[in-house]
């Protein structure tokens, strides 16, 4: 993006071919890197500032697009094999899984009820709604809301390409690169409360919350890491919090079994 950004601004094919690159790279490096175009595009429509459009209108940066996804597509499909589903059964597991989105953005904006082995069935979508919620009344109260806007964009875009196959496990890993579109919306919906509120006390505020807020999820994070201090804590983890996940009994039993635990390890496996 960055590349995109001085490619919009110098106009330079330097920075066209570095970005083509860096979108091969990423996009070799995880799927989801196929919606970029689209984040990109999204960006010097609405936020990139005067002129920044221009780049969209450069025939060449399409082409390359259109030639990294296609080398790419090209290359997934002749190491993956021949597959049974169609585009339209892709689809309509898309449109089916829509609302694992909504259970995303909880993980990401709530983030206290984390699983190792996360799974819709087992995921509850009120963190969601509420995280939904507040969404929707920072939409209201703000004034300028397309940075806003894009970054919870970024977050659901970057999503989508899992969305067809997430009727078996929705993993937290998957949200890494999403969460930096919901951190630039808490970043914009920030400043616009410490613009609201008479100086200092807006800086005053919205920084003790920015403290809290960190000292919070730091002691999130350090208390969840003890699900992967070793086997047992992650399996234990794993069926507290996926109970209906037959692959969570199934590594538990596993363990078990190393241990010589058999009769606790049958009971998993069964």
């Amino acid at each position: 993006m960055l590349f995109f950004a001085q490619y919009s601004r110098a106009r330079s094919q330097a920075w066209l071919l570095a970005h083509l690159l860096a979108f091969a790279f990423a996009l070799f490096s995880k799927e989801a890197a196929l919606v970029l175009p689209v984040v990109l595009a999204c960006w010097a429509l609405w936020v990139g500032g005067e002129g920044r459009p221009f780049a969209l209108r450069d025939r060449k940066l399409w082409l390359g697009w259109f030639v990294v996804a296609g080398g790419w597509f090209w290359l997934r499909s002749s190491v993956s094999g021949a597959s049974n589903e169609t585009v339209a059964d892709r689809l309509s597991n898309l449109v089916n899984h829509l609302p694992i989105l909504v259970m995303h953005l909880g993980k990401i904006l709530l983030p206290f009820n984390l699983a190792v082995l996360a799974s819709a069935k087992d995921t509850s979508i009120l963190p969601g709604l509420i995280a939904l919620g507040a969404v929707c009344v920072t939409l209201v109260l703000l004034k300028e809301r397309r940075l806003f806007l894009w970054g919870i964009g970024l977050l659901a875009l970057f999503l989508l390409p899992s969305l067809p196959v997430s009727d078996f496990l929705i993993l937290e890993n998957r949200l890494y690169v999403p969460a930096f579109g919901a951190v630039l919306a808490v970043l914009v919906a920030s400043k616009a409360l410490a613009a609201r509120l008479a100086p200092p006390t807006g800086s005053v505020v919205v920084g003790s919350l920015g403290v809290a807020g960190v000292a919070l999820l730091f002691a999130e994070s350090w208390s969840y890491s003890e699900s992967f201090r070793e086997p047992h804590a992650f399996t234990e983890q794993a069926v507290r919090t996926s109970p209906h996940l037959g692959l969570a009994h199934l590594n538990r039993g596993i363990v078990l079994q190393i241990d010589d635990r058999m009769a606790d390890a049958e009971r998993e496996y069964q």
